[in-house]
C-alpha cells in the first residue's frame, strides 16, 4: 500500500471519528420533524415537533411497561428509559434545544407512560450560555499564558497586561456565576430533575480548570436523595409482597368459597334430580293405573251391554190352551208342537195345556195370531175359564 492510499485511509478515519464526536451535539441541534414513542417495543404514539410542544400518553392494561424508547421520524433514538417492575421513573433528554421528558409508572393492574416535549427552560439556556462563556475565558487565558492546573511554580513570571487583567477578571465571574448556579441547580435538582445538568456542570467546571466544593456537596447531597429514593423503593416493595400476600389469601378464600358453593349446588341439584326421578316414577306409576282403570271401565261397560243384550235377548215363557180340529192325527199334534218348541202339559176337555218360550220382541198376542193359521189348530186360549178367542 503506497503513502498516498495510507493517507487517504487516515484522512478517512479521521473524518470517521470526528463524525462520531460530533454526533451526540449533531443530535441535540438538530430539530426533528417528529419524534415516535416505542414502549416494550411497539410504536404507541407519534409528538409533532412543530408547534410550542407536545404530549402523548399511553396506558397498558393487563401487563407491565418494561422498556421505553423515542426515536425519530428516520429511526434515531434520541431517548430511553428501563422501568422498573412498580414505581415511577423519570428521565429529561435535550433534543434540539428542547426538552424531551419520559417518565412511567408500573402498577399491579398495568403502567402508563407520559412523553413530553417542550421548551427547555430559560434557566438552561442561560446557564449553558454562561458556562460557555466562562469556558471560553479560561481558554482565553491559557492563551495569554496563564498556567493550568498543577502548573503554578514561583519562579514564573505573568505578563500583567490590561488585557490579562480583563480576561482575568472575565474569568473569575464566570469561575463564580459557575458556583452559585451549581448552588442553585443543587436546590432545583429535587423539584426538576437535575441530576444530568449537575455533572455536566461539574465536568465543564474540573475542565475549565475550577474546583468546586458545592458541586461536591450537591452530589453528596444527591447520593442521600438517591439513598432515601432507594429506602422508599425498597419500603414499596415491602408493601407490594404485603399487598400480592394478601391478595393470595384473598384468592385461596375466594378459591374456597367457591368450592363451597360449588358443593352446595350440587347437592341442591342431585336432590333435585332425584326429586324430579321420583316424581316421573310417581307419574308414570299414575299412568299405569290410569290405563288400568280405562280398561276395567271398559271391560265393566262390556258387561254391562252385554248383560243388557241378554236381557234383551232373554226368552219368557207362555202357557197357553190349544184344540184341534176333531180328527187330527197324535203325530200332527206332536210336530206342531216340536215346531213351536211347545212344552205339553195336562189335557183338559180336548185341551192340550202348552207352555213355549217367547223371544224378544215376539209378543203373546202375535204368537197366538200365528199359531191360530195353523190348519190342525181349532181355538187357543190363555187360560180355560175365557172365552177361545182370547
Amino acid at each position: 500500500m503506497g503513502m498516498e492510499e495510507e493517507g487517504q485511509l487516515s484522512a478517512y478515519r479521521e473524518r470517521l471519528l470526528d463524525s462520531l464526536r460530533d454526533f451526540p451535539e449533531r443530535r441535540r441541534r438538530e430539530r426533528p420533524d417528529s419524534l415516535r414513542v416505542f414502549v416494550n417495543q411497539e410504536c404507541v404514539g407519534t409528538l409533532a415537533c412543530g408547534g410550542a410542544g407536545s404530549m402523548s400518553v399511553f396506558t397498558s392494561r393487563g401487563r407491565p411497561i418494561h422498556a421505553i424508547e423515542v426515536r425519530t421520524s428516520t429511526g434515531l433514538l434520541v431517548g430511553g428509559l428501563c422501568a422498573e417492575t412498580a414505581g415511577m421513573k423519570r428521565a429529561e433528554f435535550p433534543v434540539a434545544k428542547r426538552t424531551l421528558e419520559v417518565s412511567v409508572e408500573n402498577r399491579l393492574e398495568g403502567g402508563s407512560v407520559r412523553v413530553a416535549y417542550s421548551a427547555a427552560s430559560p434557566v438552561r439556556h442561560w446557564v449553558e450560555h454562561i458556562l460557555t462563556a466562562g469556558k471560553t475565558a479560561m481558554a482565553g487565558l491559557g492563551s495569554l499564558g496563564l498556567p493550568g492546573r498543577g502548573s503554578l511554580t514561583p519562579t514564573r513570571s505573568l505578563s500583567l497586561s490590561p488585557d490579562f487583567w480583563r480576561k482575568a477578571r472575565v474569568a473569575g465571574q464566570a469561575a463564580l456565576v459557575v458556583s452559585v448556579l451549581l448552588l442553585v441547580a443543587d436546590r432545583l435538582t429535587d423539584r426538576w430533575g437535575l441530576k444530568e445538568t449537575v455533572a455536566r456542570f461539574t465536568t465543564i467546571a474540573e475542565t475549565s480548570g475550577v474546583k468546586l466544593a458545592a458541586a461536591k456537596d450537591a452530589l453528596i447531597r444527591q447520593e442521600k436523595f438517591l439513598t432515601g429514593l432507594g429506602r422508599t423503593a425498597k419500603d414499596q416493595k415491602q408493601h407490594l409482597t404485603r399487598v400480592q400476600r394478601a391478595v393470595g389469601l384473598m384468592a385461596q378464600e375466594q378459591q374456597q368459597f367457591s368450592a363451597s358453593v360449588e358443593t352446595r349446588v350440587f347437592a341442591e341439584l342431585s336432590r333435585a334430580t332425584t326429586d324430579r326421578e321420583r316424581m316421573r316414577d310417581q307419574l308414570q306409576s299414575l299412568t299405569v293405573a290410569k290405563d288400568a282403570m280405562r280398561k276395567d271401565i271398559a271391560v265393566l261397560e262390556t258387561r254391562a251391554q252385554v248383560a243388557e243384550i241378554r236381557q234383551e235377548t232373554q226368552v219368557r215363557p207362555f202357557m197357553f190352551w190349544v184344540s184341534f180340529q176333531d180328527g187330527t192325527p197324535k203325530e200332527s199334534i206332536d210336530s206342531l208342537i216340536r215346531e213351536i218348541d211347545g212344552r205339553t202339559g195336562q189335557i183338559n176337555a180336548g185341551w192340550h195345556n202348552v207352555e213355549v218360550s217367547l223371544p224378544q220382541p215376539q209378543t203373546p198376542d202375535s204368537f197366538v195370531e200365528s199359531l191360530k193359521k195353523a190348519t190342525i189348530v181349532k181355538a187357543v186360549k190363555t187360560s180355560l175359564n175365557t172365552s177361545p178367542d182370547q
